[in-house]
């Protein structure tokens, strides 16, 4: 990758980033309701609003909220928007 501006060093950080986390953590890897608040840089009591509102990321219970981790990438995937147009667009 060409880095020509800050936008593109961002761009370029932003993927090596999700890289190592993608590497370090199996899509199928369950967090905590606090583990997966801290990832999205959220605050507990926000997913369990999300929750009852049927909005946020998938989640699974079992006696105790779950989430998978690669349900919360699919989660910040959907929510990215790119100021450019090109890849993910807004979403509804």
């Amino acid at each position: 990758m060409l880095i020509e501006n800050v936008e593109d060093l961002r761009q370029f950080l932003r993927d090596e980033i999700s890289a190592i986390a993608k590497a370090s953590h199996g899509t199928d890897d369950l967090l905590t309701e606090t583990e997966a608040a801290g990832f999205l840089r959220k605050r507990p009591k926000t997913l369990a609003n999300w929750r009852t509102q049927n909005k946020g990321p998938k989640y699974i219970y079992d006696g105790k909220i779950l989430y998978k981790y690669g349900d919360l990438l699919e989660f910040v995937e959907q929510k990215t928007i790119n100021p450019n147009g090109t890849g993910n667009e807004k979403q509804n």
